[in-house]
């Protein structure tokens, strides 16, 4: 599916789908490397279609909001460098 024949739904912009979608390719492609799996198709059609599904929850930040927050300290944590476990994103979607 070619992104300029998308016809994103209402609220939604193109560029909006293609940001998502290209943060969801590079997390299944994360998975796929650490796994071994694999998936039926191209790794951005993929994620294109399940953010057109409503598969991947995306929220926005509020800029001012992430100012105020304050900053903790790194610590030296032994695991995964990611931070998150090694899950199947298409049973357990999540965005960063």
């Amino acid at each position: 599916m070619k992104l300029s024949a998308l016809v994103p739904p209402p609220g939604k912009s193109k560029y909006e789908l293609s940001i998502v979608a290209a943060r969801e390719a590079r997390r299944l492609n994360d998975w796929i490397r650490r796994s071994g799996e694999t998936l039926h198709g191209k790794v951005t059609a993929v994620a294109l279609e399940r953010v057109l599904h409503d598969d991947v929850p995306y929220y926005y930040e509020d800029p001012q909001a992430l100012l105020a927050q304050p900053v903790e300290p790194m610590g030296d944590s032994m695991g995964d460098p990611l931070g998150d476990p090694l899950v199947d994103p298409l049973t357990n979607p999540t965005l960063e």
